[in-house]
């Protein structure tokens, strides 16, 4: 996950300045050490940036998967209502002939 030396912590240092601070030297370290543990999970920026690349790809492909699908369902529409257009178009013809004796 992060980068181990982004995140050290020199707890030496941190205990002498939490010792020139007035904590007890027992204090300090104990305070340094929970500090650097608790940095262990910490994510970096660069981790983040990672993740973010990772979640738009999947996110673009998706995208792109339900774009693809729409436009396959909009032109099965669209030729799904010219073929219904050109049945009710003929059928309305021959009907039309026959009411007016065009048709045998």
């Amino acid at each position: 996950m992060a980068n181990a030396a982004a995140l050290e912590f020199d707890t030496l240092a941190a205990t002498r300045e939490l010792v020139a601070a007035g904590l007890a030297r027992q204090q300090a370290e104990a305070v340094a050490v929970t500090v650097r543990a608790g940095r262990a999970g910490l994510a970096m920026k660069a981790d983040l940036d990672s993740l973010e690349a990772r979640l738009n790809a999947r996110f673009d492909a998706k995208i792109s998967g339900l774009e693809t699908r729409m436009l396959r369902v909009a032109i099965a529409v669209v030729l799904a209502q010219t073929a219904l257009t050109a049945a009710l178009t003929a059928s309305l013809t021959f009907g039309l002939l026959r009411i007016f004796g065009g048709a045998p």
